[in-house]
């Protein structure tokens, strides 16, 4: 009976492995119109994110804001979490789709340059620190 526990969780955990490794990401080439929709939404998120950061108020130098001091900013897309950090002299934040098993992200910082990118699957890689 032992072992027949031990074969039954096995199975489970192959199989629950096996699926979640074929789920398809919801952004890429064969992308839905909806999907499409929620990324678009998520760009724009981002890019007025950047533009509001150019806006100077108050003296120069210049002093980035936290998130709920910019304006005209849209809200967040269904299925996305924005994270926002500022120091006043620089900014930096990211939009995480949390339904993509992908793990779909935009980000930027104070250089208004936008990227996008999936997360790494894979062991991680570790290179030995040069101990000179």
């Amino acid at each position: 009976m032992r072992n027949l526990a031990g074969t039954t969780l096995a199975i489970v955990l192959t199989v629950g492995a096996g699926t979640s490794r074929a789920q398809t990401c919801l952004h890429g080439s064969s992308e839905a119109p909806a999907q499409k929709a929620r990324r678009d939404a998520a760009i724009q998120l981002a890019t007025r994110i950047n533009m509001a950061q150019t806006t100077t108020l108050g003296p120069v130098p210049r002093r980035y804001r936290p998130l709920e001091e910019l304006a005209n900013i849209p809200l967040t897309p269904e299925g996305f979490e924005v994270q926002f950090h500022t120091d006043g002299r620089t900014y930096s934040f990211s939009i995480k789709d949390r339904l993509d098993p992908c793990r779909y992200v935009v980000f930027s910082d104070q250089d208004k340059y936008l990227y996008e990118a999936i997360a790494r699957t894979g062991p991680p890689v570790i290179v030995p620190l040069d101990t000179r």
